[in-house]
């Protein structure tokens, strides 16, 4: 079980750190002499996009959806869809690809250009040496076309060692931006599990901090199953990764040489979740026969804590999870906090429930927990000024304000000192 996590861990920084670059945004491209490159303003404007992105095998099935619209007459222009880096390790390749436009499939003619960096790296961010997926299609202006293109892209260097838990989908918006405008554009990604906020976070491909990524890209719209970016202006547009884990995959290789494993597969198999909480709890624990490090130990109460949450058993979770809190394996402290924060709000603790979702506003790279920050901070702000507001009255039957406190001393002990002091004056002056 140590040789697996040092391995699935080995495996994703390999993934982050080499240049990681396929996915199936279109480009312009010029044809010259049995090669192709990216050029810029062609002529023609991406009117609407939606890309969806689901898991598929060992890796994700793309469905692109462009309406492009003509802002010139062009006879031939050629479009491609990027696809390998050529390199040993290669992040991914296409497959399966095919290309309708206004309703006719066209043939792909593939140009490797990956030992032919383009001119415009520097100016957009990427080198755009591919192997370029190619096809041509004429417009005039004014005139809309819709391109439809799906295809498989596979990790190559997942799907040889077959360890990692993770999902990593690559997003090259850089190509887009060479078109003169765009209009509406999407992205979905729709998972198949459940997605954990606290285990969703994006990567700039520039290594860029997350303070200056765009706005539309740190703030999703989401929900159990489903991440959608919306965009509208090429400003807005940068590479980046979206990195996920999936909780299933890290279920079913988890191993402890013992018969508790086969459990754990049928449980994941059957969507168990109260069973994969129990057993990970267990397993956390040591309540098993099994000799387990440190961290699978960790990984286990991670997991636990997941599948507790998922049932909604918000105690168990943070009890799983709390020995573990400083934990740099997992993000532990973000997913705990969320687990708190999610728990304080269902008790009604909204003034604790708005102090964690300060807290959980600091992971900015953690887009959906830091989404959910956003969106809960300011209905929880007027939660708990209505609050305050209605114990005022009964506050106030009990046991009247300061100020009123400080009128009823006045009328009734100081006018009466008063009266008697006057008095006495009076009767001296008299005598």
């Amino acid at each position: 079980m140590k040789t697996f996590i040092k391995i699935m861990i080995f495996t994703i920084s390999a993934m982050l750190y080499l240049s990681i670059k396929a996915y199936a945004n279109i480009a312009p491209l010029k044809v010259n002499e049995k090669m192709v490159e990216p050029f810029k303003n062609p002529g023609v404007k991406i009117d609407t996009a939606a890309i969806t992105v689901t898991p598929e095998g060992d890796g994700f099935r793309f469905t692109c959806k462009y309406t492009l619209q003509g802002l010139s007459d062009i006879e031939s222009l050629t479009l491609g869809v990027p696809g390998d880096l050529g390199y040993t390790l290669e992040a991914g390749y296409i497959d399966n690809i095919n290309v309708n436009v206004n309703g006719s499939p066209l043939e792909c003619k593939v140009y490797d250009a990956t030992d032919h960096p383009s001119d415009l790296g520097n100016e957009y961010g990427s080198s755009f040496n591919f192997k370029w997926h190619t096809f041509t299609i004429s417009i005039k202006k004014n005139e809309k076309i819709d391109v439809y293109i799906t295809y498989n892209m596979q990790w190559r260097l997942v799907s040889q060692n077959k360890t990692s838990s993770y999902h990593i989908v690559p997003f090259i918006l850089s190509t887009d931006k060479l078109f003169d405008s765009i209009g509406n554009y999407t992205i979905k990604y729709v998972n198949d599990d459940y997605i954990s906020p606290s285990d969703v976070k994006v990567m700039m491909n520039s290594m860029l901090e997350p303070s200056i990524i765009s706005k539309p890209i740190l703030s999703p719209k989401w929900n159990d199953i489903e991440i959608l970016w919306e965009f509208n202006d090429m400003n807005q547009f940068q590479d980046f990764r979206l990195i996920l884990l999936s909780f299933k995959d890290l279920a079913m290789g988890f191993s402890t040489g013992t018969d508790i494993d086969h459990s754990i597969r049928w449980a994941v198999l059957n969507n168990n979740y109260e069973g994969l909480a129990s057993s990970f709890e267990d397993i956390s624990k040591g309540k098993t026969e099994a000799s387990l490090s440190t961290d699978s130990l960790t990984t286990a109460a991670y997991i636990s804590s997941e599948f507790y949450f998922r049932i909604k058993n918000y105690e168990k979770a943070l009890e799983v999870l709390s020995p573990y809190y400083k934990s740099t394996l997992w993000p532990a402290a973000v997913k705990y906090e969320y687990i708190n924060a999610v728990k304080l709000k269902e008790d009604g603790d909204y003034y604790l429930f708005l102090d964690e979702l300060k807290k959980l506003s600091n992971y900015r790279d953690y887009i959906l927990i830091s989404s959910y920050s956003n969106s809960e901070m300011g209905p929880a702000a007027n939660t708990l000024a209505k609050l305050a507001a209605q114990e005022v009255p009964a506050d106030y039957e009990k046991a009247p304000p300061k100020r009123n406190n400080i009128f009823f001393y006045v009328l009734t002990i100081g006018l009466p000192l008063t009266a008697v002091s006057l008095f006495i004056a009076y009767r001296r002056i008299k005598g």
